[in-house]
């Protein structure tokens, strides 16, 4: 499960209680949560965000940086910051079979992410075409209607229960 977090949120000092009394209240594991957090979100990180958010890790949750790409984010983010994820921005996505320099910038993002340790997922993924290129460029993951439709709640509960 992904949860977005907003740059309010990551200023919350208790955070990291909150999310772990959840966890634990639900019998969520925490490796199946993932915290989404806005490239914009961590520009200017202080070290009490940086600190709440190494203290999420600690509880076991996953953490991601939503919308690389977008942001004027320095790269020494991605060393300080103790991500597992990078989700590349759609508008670089849905560009990469037409753009010649979409395409260069997600193959980078790719390599980049991966050369950090971290999966990277691609957001925005419309069509098989574009799939098939992110597949060839090893890229771990898609996000998009190409890979599935959004359900509602009824209708993932019956197609997950089913498969459990």
């Amino acid at each position: 499960m992904s949860v977005n977090l907003s740059p309010y949120n990551l200023r919350e000092a208790d955070l990291p209680d909150f999310i772990d009394r959840g966890l634990r209240t639900w019998g969520l594991p925490p490796e199946r949560l993932v915290l989404e957090i806005t490239e914009s979100a961590v520009l200017g990180a202080s070290a009490e965000i940086v600190e709440t958010l190494e203290r999420i890790k600690r509880c076991g949750v996953r953490l991601s940086i939503d919308d690389f790409g977008t942001g004027c984010a320095s790269l020494s983010y991605l060393a300080s910051i103790p991500l597992d994820e990078m989700k590349i921005d759609r508008s670089f996505v849905t560009g990469l079979l037409s753009n010649p320099r979409h395409d260069r910038i997600v193959r980078a993002l790719v390599g980049l992410g991966h050369q950090f340790g971290l999966i990277v997922v691609a957001e925005g993924v419309e069509h098989e075409a574009v799939a098939e290129r992110l597949r060839e460029i090893s890229c771990d993951r898609m996000q998009g209607f190409q890979p599935g439709r959004p359900l509602g709640a009824a209708d993932f509960l019956a197609r997950y229960a089913a498969s459990a």
